[in-house]
């Protein structure tokens, strides 16, 4: 199935439905499969309805956020195309050992989502190269939850989904938005635990101010009539150079006892080789395998190897960082927003760790 149709979530979906036939059926039993979700019109249809109301609350917020001034990647190499058939890929591995720790120790130790912590190593890297007041990404999500998408009733922001679940549709979902995050003069980039864990922390507040989880964006911008102008003009020039998508644990769809497996042939192109590019940078992250992998595509035709690969190694650092930082005794990294009823800044926060860690 090309992609244009279907999505990771609905391979899934697919993939456990043949399993679940199959056994059927050699036990000699009917083929009995669970209830199908909404359809991809009415969850169509559900977005335009809602698009209204999540404009006039999230409106203001995401011209906001266009208007922040990030770095712009530098340029390389003059004269060609940022088109597919120019695409090329960097990949950096994690041993099994150092992904182990990096998905069951990290997230605790820095107080953090394993998203959260991917995208710091991400940006953390193009800053160092790129530099700027705040780095922009656009994070991509599979656009099944939050706002309408997964039938679980009202949502913190009060938007309602009862009326559509989509968890068993097949179609493409995905949800994508920029993350800006704001660095400031003082900011540092190395293997150093310390500068590690302020990017974390810099990706924590600048998530935790994201209304309904970033899913709201694309209705703002291209579905409502009253502040997608708005917002189209706040974006134009400040669109995310850079994607990330981390695509969680491929090893947790194939069990030991599963009928299928990933089979190692390419594909082929999903997209002509003409075709424009969605951004300078596209990085993508899974667990295969039992290793972490992350996979840097970039054009020839605007940026050099050798560059991807020092962005690609920098990555890798400032993750080794935080897996080293997971290993010592110092666990519960704290942020403003985990104490939004106090409005204490982060040298609050500081000093009260401080005075707890005295008294222990």
């Amino acid at each position: 199935m090309h992609h244009l149709v279907t999505d990771g979530v609905t391979w899934r979906v697919v993939i456990a439905d043949w399993q679940r036939a199959y056994e059927q059926l050699e036990r000699g039993g009917r083929v009995q499969l669970p209830a199908k979700t909404s359809s991809y019109r009415r969850w169509a249809e559900r977005l335009v309805e809602r698009a209204g109301a999540v404009a006039e609350q999230e409106g203001a917020y995401w011209a906001g956020r266009a208007r922040v001034r990030a770095g712009r990647l530098p340029r390389e190499v003059e004269g060609g195309g940022n088109v597919e058939g120019s695409g090329r890929h960097v990949e950096r591995v994690l041993s099994a050992e150092e992904t182990t720790v990096l998905l069951r120790e990290v997230p605790r130790s820095v107080g953090a989502g394993i998203e959260e912590v991917l995208v710091a190593s991400v940006a953390a890297a193009v800053w160092s190269w790129a530099g700027g007041e705040a780095v922009r990404v656009e994070l991509e999500g599979h656009g099944r939850d939050g706002l309408w998408g997964a039938g679980r009733g009202r949502d913190d922001e009060g938007y309602g989904n009862e009326e559509c679940g989509v968890e068993r549709t097949a179609g493409w979902f995905t949800a994508a938005y920029p993350l800006v995050i704001e660095v400031g003069p003082s900011a540092a980039v190395s293997a150093a635990g310390g500068a590690a864990l302020e990017w974390v922390k810099r990706v924590r507040e600048a998530k935790a101010g994201v209304p309904g989880g970033g899913e709201g964006y694309g209705l703002v911008r291209y579905v409502s009539e009253g502040e997608a102008a708005r917002v189209q003009r706040a974006a134009e020039g400040a669109e995310a150079e850079v994607s990330f998508n981390y695509l969680g644990q491929f090893d947790q769809s194939f069990t030991a006892d599963a009928l299928f497996e990933l089979a190692p042939e390419s594909s082929g192109a999903a997209q002509a080789a003409d075709e424009q590019r969605s951004h300078l940078l596209q990085v993508t992250a899974l667990v295969a395998d039992k290793q972490f992998r992350v996979d840097w595509s970039y054009s020839e035709n605007v940026h050099l190897a050798s560059t991807i690969e020092r962005l690609a190694d920098e990555c890798m650092r400032v993750l080794r960082a935080l897996v080293a930082h997971s290993q010592t005794d110092k666990v519960d990294e704290y942020n403003p927003s985990d104490f939004a009823d106090f409005a204490w800044g982060q040298d609050d926060i500081a000093s009260i760790v401080a005075v707890i860690d005295n008294l222990e």
